[in-house]
């Protein structure tokens, strides 16, 4: 059953990004949430570009176009993880150069970074597969599995960036 599950999920996500350039997704509105303190609800926003593209396009309340819509602001949160990942990691090991100068015996910070991206990415996964497990197989469980990673992406940019804020 697992491995039927999984099948149609990758399906759909196949399908997913054929019908996703044919979309139009005001990523305006997912910018919008990035540029919360965090003090303020950074999350409230997220998802509200792929909700407006569900409503905006022919197509987009099926469930190809919830993924679709959905993918398309995943793959926005993805590239500004990646981005403050990468802007984090430069800072962390820009740190632990400076430790080593002082021949500190701290831990080291990138390795440190590294190590928690890959196990969020695991939790991430997981999570994930869950929700869509609560689907009982049904149609629902692509778009749901989508949601899923973009508002995880999302969440795990925040944590990053907010560290960089920190630094400034």
């Amino acid at each position: 059953m697992r491995i039927i599950q999984l099948s149609l999920v990758l399906l759909l996500g196949l399908l997913v990004k054929v019908h996703a350039q044919d979309l139009n997704i005001r990523l305006e509105l997912a910018d919008f949430c990035s540029q919360r303190s965090p003090a303020e609800n950074q999350m409230q926003c997220v998802g509200e570009a792929s909700a407006a593209c569900m409503n905006e396009n022919e197509g987009g309340e099926t469930t190809v176009g919830m993924s679709g819509c959905t993918s398309l602001e995943l793959d926005h949160w993805d590239l500004k993880l990646n981005q403050a990942y990468s802007a984090l990691l430069k800072f962390e090991k820009t740190d632990d150069e400076e430790i080593r100068s002082y021949q500190s015996s701290a831990p080291s910070k990138a390795p440190a970074l590294k190590e928690m991206q890959r196990r969020w990415i695991t939790y991430r996964d997981a999570l994930c597969q869950y929700e869509v497990s609560q689907w009982g197989g049904g149609t629902g469980g692509g778009p749901a599995f989508m949601s899923c990673m973009m508002s995880e992406t999302a969440r795990q940019y925040f944590v990053l960036q907010n560290r960089i804020g920190e630094r400034k």
